[in-house]
């Protein structure tokens, strides 16, 4: 095998940046008012190994006797793929009402209902 030659003049590779930036990910999250509701909604971020930076709950009396949970959640450092498919994730949760994932800077609201 031949050295790797290098040229004087060429300038270092620049790593290819993605699209958008890593930001700040709002989910919003109703989920029936059940025990179980608020650990299987965070695990979808344990999952991908991500500490929320702010959780709300908040329980809130509804159209049946039990009422709903109202869960926020602010995570850093998401890009808008990875949070669209966590909000695709969390709408398919059978105790979910409604989803709602938002990353910052004016990207549109991926909402899954």
């Amino acid at each position: 095998m031949s050295p790797l030659k290098t040229c004087p003049d060429a300038e270092p590779a620049q790593p290819v940046s993605r699209q958008r930036a890593a930001q700040d990910a709002h989910f919003a999250v109703v989920a029936q008012a059940d025990p179980a509701a608020l650990p299987r909604v965070l695990e979808h971020f344990a999952l991908r190994d991500l500490v929320p930076s702010e959780v709300q709950v908040a329980r809130q009396t509804g159209h049946d006797a039990t009422g709903d949970l109202a869960i926020n959640i602010r995570v850093g450092g998401l890009d808008a793929a990875t949070a669209g498919v966590i909000t695709r994730k969390l709408g398919a949760m059978v105790c979910v009402r409604s989803a709602l994932g938002h990353v910052d800077e004016g990207v549109e609201p991926l909402a899954i209902s």
